[in-house]
């Protein structure tokens, strides 16, 4: 704001020091004031023509293409104006009459073509015949008063002749017409270039009123009317610059603007993509915790160009976050600090603590002037580090540590990589998840397949006891049988003897 303010004040003081020298030449030379002015106007109006008609095809509406061919015409008359004035020598026995008639013919055509420009608005100009049409009415002008068929405006002697006084009258109407019929198209203009408009228009009116008060072509009110008229040529131009040149340019560099901010973001977004397609494919690849937070910092790094990544946990003795992985840019920056607490304390208050304690990510959008970067800022910006994102890590939904990135750029997490990076520790989550589950149940299998190998010892031993037993069952039954043979032999042996 305060460099608008300067710029406005130069400019200021720019018009003050150019109006100053105009008027202190008048002092000198009138004719050369004159000469000055008309000539700055001139160069104005065919700015004006050479703006409009190389910017045509852009042009938003066909007023101001309209005024531009017209003031090609207004210059030229302008021209033979300046060049007839009094004391140029131009024209040998012309008197103040020939400006002064030259001057009406050339704000009729101004007055007549700015209240004739609104109603081409919202329509589409056929410019050759607007080009032929304008120099037909400038030839006939300037043959008119050649030919003395038009009124005279000026008199040796009796100063302005009614007829141009009542012509700057008329003209001033015509104008004040022009402004009304402007505003009732005022919906084809944003307000500042309408606003131009309108007050070049109304300085023209005032021009008009000063010309109206002279006596002599060398006097106040002369040359005040030239301060008016420059006045109002400049600000039509301005118009015309600000609807077709600035406006179109702020268009164009605004448009390039939110492309390459579009391109940074699709870049930015493709990189967070890339980090999560790798980390998945990591997931599914590899079955090992450590492993896997190895990777998920590695690519990081290489896939999503960050400076830095590391992931901490949480030491459940000491309750301070110990670094298990990191890759990129780290230059000791993670053994410098190694008391960083999941606690509501200092040592607990930056990024990694935050999000853990509070489950959530946390942003730093700018290192170097976050609160909460205070212990950690330092050595942060010495290894370039700008701005970083904590995004917490969970087991069983417990947090258990937090995934830690590092951009070079202030500002670099907006809202959707920041849910696209919740999505990537989500998947580590549930990567060790499963993997703690695939643990745990390894673990069961092998428990199980231990117990089964020792209920399969324990049958196999007291089967082979069963076998021993039963061999002397069966051995015990052999002998009792031939033990019995062998008695009822000698029973029988015996009662044959008796």
């Amino acid at each position: 704001m305060r460099t608008n303010l300067n710029k406005k004040a130069a400019y200021a003081i720019a018009v003050v020091i150019a109006a100053a020298a105009l008027y202190a030449t008048s002092l000198e030379s009138y004719v050369l004031f004159h000469s000055m002015a008309e000539l700055f106007s001139i160069v104005i109006a065919a700015g004006i023509f050479v703006i409009a008609w190389n910017t045509r095809k852009f042009m938003p509406n066909a007023y101001l293409l309209f005024v531009g061919i017209a003031y090609l015409y207004i210059a030229f008359i302008d021209l033979a104006h300046t060049l007839a004035y009094k004391g140029m020598g131009v024209f040998p026995g012309a008197d103040a009459n020939l400006p002064t008639q030259l001057w009406i013919a050339g704000r009729y055509m101004e007055a007549v073509s700015l209240f004739v420009a609104p109603f081409f608005l919202g329509k589409k100009l056929r410019v050759v015949p607007v080009v032929i049409a304008y120099f037909f009415a400038t030839a006939l002008l300037l043959f008119s008063i050649h030919s003395g068929v038009f009124p005279d405006a000026f008199i040796e002697g009796r100063g302005l002749t009614p007829f141009k006084v009542a012509s700057e009258y008329i003209i001033s109407l015509i104008l004040a017409g022009a402004i009304i019929y402007l505003r009732k198209k005022s919906e084809y203009f944003e307000k500042p270039v309408l606003n131009l408009l309108i007050w070049s228009i109304i300085t023209t009116i005032a021009s008009e009123m000063a010309f109206t008060l002279y006596k002599d072509v060398y006097g106040f009110f002369n040359l005040l009317g030239h301060y008016f008229k420059i006045v109002s040529f400049y600000l039509i131009c301005a118009a015309l610059i600000k609807t077709n040149l600035k406006k179109p340019y702020e268009s164009l560099v605004h448009e390039i603007d939110e492309r390459k901010q579009a391109e940074e973001k699709i870049l930015k977004l493709n990189r967070v993509y890339s980090v999560i397609s790798q980390i998945n494919q990591t997931i599914v690849r590899v079955r090992e915790k450590d492993a896997i937070l190895s990777e998920a910092c590695r690519i990081a790094v290489e896939y999503g160009k960050f400076r830095m990544a590391w992931i901490g946990t949480i030491d459940e003795e000491t309750l301070l976050v110990k670094p298990v992985a990191y890759s990129g840019v780290e230059e000791g920056y993670l053994s410098i600090f190694k008391e960083i607490s999941v606690d509501d304390v200092p040592a607990g208050r930056g990024p990694t603590g935050t999000a853990i304690r509070e489950g959530r990510h946390y942003v730093c959008d700018d290192m170097e002037k976050d609160p909460r970067m205070a212990l950690w800022s330092e050595e942060a910006l010495k290894r370039g580090y700008r701005s970083s994102i904590a995004l917490p890590i969970r087991h069983s939904g417990k947090v258990i540590g937090a995934f830690n990135l590092y951009a070079s750029v202030p500002g670099f997490f907006d809202q959707e990589e920041i849910h696209l990076l919740d999505e990537v520790t989500n998947d580590i989550s549930f990567a060790i998840d499963s993997i703690e589950t695939a643990k745990k149940k390894m673990e069961a299998e092998e428990e199980l397949r231990k117990y089964r190998e020792h209920l399969e010892e324990m049958v196999k031993d007291r089967t082979a006891k069963l076998e021993r037993m039963n061999r002397l069952f069966v051995g015990r039954e052999l002998r009792m049988k031939e033990l019995k043979e062998k008695i009822a032999r000698l029973e029988k042996e015996g009662g044959k003897v008796s």
